[in-house]
């Protein structure tokens, strides 16, 4: 008797152990099931951070090509622009030399009256 109840006090020491050792688990099972639930809501925002590096990249490449075809344009725009002026200018020697006309009015009575005298000669007279 004394055996059996020496055994039945071990098999209460062990079950009130496991016991809490299975509180433990329990415990620990739940702390790992809220981790997996963070570590899915962190996959999801990992997946959407994912997208959002994939389209700062196709945009990167298209702020490149636009920079070098921004640069072609400008590059073109000075070729045509010396083209224009030299144009411009051929076209302006092929016109001649600006002729400047004055017109000269012969002096009148007060101003013969006052002494002035003229300070242009005319070649066909007036």
């Amino acid at each position: 008797l004394k055996a059996t109840a020496e055994q039945k006090g071990d098999l209460e020491r062990k079950f009130v152990e496991t016991q809490d050792q299975l509180e433990g688990k329990v415990a620990e099972a739940e702390d790992l099931a809220s981790q997996v639930e963070k570590l899915t809501e962190l996959t999801d925002g990992l997946d959407a951070v994912q997208a959002r590096a994939q389209q700062a990249d196709q945009l990167e490449a298209e702020l490149a090509a636009a920079a070098e075809k921004n640069e072609q344009i400008w590059t073109d725009l000075r070729k045509e622009q010396i083209t224009r002026k030299k144009l411009h200018n051929t076209v302006q020697d092929l016109k001649g030399a600006i002729r400047v006309f004055a017109r000269c009015r012969p002096m009148s009575k007060s101003e013969i009256e006052r002494g002035c005298v003229t300070s242009v000669e005319f070649l066909t007279p007036q």
